[in-house]
């Protein structure tokens, strides 16, 4: 925006996100803020180090929208998620969208959530089959054009492998793993 003061508004979207209704609610509560954080899509660490570092010099708002930014780590707070003739609810509001954190496509089908968040409460099941039918029909339109494409696709074995990991090994050798392979 330095380099072009003429932008009035610019967005970044994380890949990750299926937009289900209006977003319109969203740059309604933003106005005239520079930056705008939807409390609950970000993990409170990265907030912190965001916000220490911008709010002096810019204005932020937090978003607190109720349908807007469910994830795997907070979908569990809500009482119903539902699709009523292709319109997802949460607690009775249109969703507006949802991070799908840690999805893998496969060629023959998905791996949509680890256990450790399926373990407090079932997945929403609404929210995930409208994401792989988008996913499924935009893969048939970039198929059309480049029929081998497989961009993004996992090979199903490697679910395999990380279900077999999530529910054998301890978490101590987990943990230990992630240590001795992240330093």
């Amino acid at each position: 925006m330095q380099k072009n003061p003429r932008i009035g508004l610019l967005t970044c979207v994380y890949a990750g996100l299926l937009f289900y209704s209006n977003i319109e609610p969203l740059f309604d509560e933003i106005g005239d803020s520079s930056i705008a954080i939807v409390l609950k899509m970000e993990k409170w660490g990265i907030e912190s180090i965001w916000m220490n570092g911008l709010i002096v010099t810019l204005p932020v708002i937090l978003l607190c929208i109720q349908d807007a930014g469910i994830a795997p780590w907070n979908y569990a707070q809500y009482h119903s998620v539902h699709d009523t003739d292709g319109n997802v609810t949460v607690d009775g509001a249109s969703l507006i969208f949802y991070h799908f954190h840690q999805f893998q496509l496969f060629e023959n089908g998905s791996d949509r959530l680890p256990s450790f968040y399926t373990s407090e409460c079932p997945e929403p099941v609404a929210v995930y089959e409208r994401y792989e039918e988008e996913l499924r029909e935009y893969l048939s339109i970039v198929r059309a054009v480049d029929p081998s494409f497989s961009g993004g696709m996992k090979p199903v074995s490697r679910m395999i492998c990380r279900h077999s990991v999530q529910k054998f090994v301890p978490m101590w050798a987990k943990d230990s793993a992630r240590r001795f392979l992240c330093c």
